[in-house]
């Protein structure tokens, strides 16, 4: 299962989990994050394989600073949106990039497959 699959998976059930509020939803919400961190594990994988030997500890502090970087911005956003809506709103909007990106992947590497 390719890293798309496990982010638009994860990414709905955030979504759905967040806007059901309920203890199933919930439940969701455990397994987008859970998604989340698979999609994580696989995409360092892809890119460890990816680098050579000479370039590889500082590509992978690269992003990894990107990624906490990312996560920051992220609680930034979440603050902004929480401070006016309830947070079931703000995860489920915030459902919404993981999705898109889910979905750039799956258009982006479709052609690419051998």
């Amino acid at each position: 299962m390719g890293p798309a699959v496990v982010l638009g998976g994860a990414g709905l059930a955030l979504g759905v989990g967040a806007a059901a509020g309920t203890p199933v939803g919930l439940v969701l919400v455990a397994v987008a994050f859970g998604g989340f961190q698979a999609a994580t594990v696989l995409a360092d994988a892809r890119l460890q394989r990816r680098i050579g030997d000479g370039g590889r500890a500082t590509l992978t502090s690269v992003a990894g600073l990107a990624t906490e970087l990312t996560t920051v911005a992220t609680f930034g956003v979440y603050a902004l949106i929480a401070s006016g809506h309830t947070h079931s709103t703000a995860f489920t909007i915030l459902a919404l990039p993981y999705l898109a990106t889910a979905l750039l992947l799956l258009t982006t590497t479709a052609g690419r497959r051998p």
